[in-house]
């Protein structure tokens, strides 16, 4: 149920936004008998996504970058608990829970 999420955002000279990726989502997400994602690993038939980072390396993604970008920001947000499980959890305390940033880097672009 953790997942790890890599996204880049994009920011033209200025400053201004111009577009955010979601770049990897690291874990695994299992699906049920008839397809449907995600489904808790005790009621899953196949697994329907997986990607780790290797412990002993490194991972490499890629993303379009878009024209007028001057700057990037990278995130790993690290999810106790995916968030496509907190519907079904609605009752339940998650406030100890909360999404962690792991890391954050930033660069100008060429």
């Amino acid at each position: 149920m953790r997942l790890i999420d890599l996204s880049v955002s994009f920011y033209a000279a200025g400053g201004e936004s111009l577009a955010s990726a979601e770049v990897q989502t690291y874990g695994i997400r299992y699906a049920d008998a008839k397809g449907a994602t995600p489904v808790p690993k005790w009621l899953a038939q196949t697994v329907a996504h997986q990607a780790e980072i290797p412990s002993d390396g490194a991972a490499t993604e890629w993303c379009d970058v878009p024209a007028k970008a001057a700057r990037a920001e990278a995130k790993l947000v690290y999810y106790s608990i995916d968030p496509a499980y907190l519907p079904l959890l609605r009752n339940v305390d998650l406030s100890a829970r909360q999404p962690i940033v792991m890391a954050r880097a930033s660069a100008k672009l060429p």
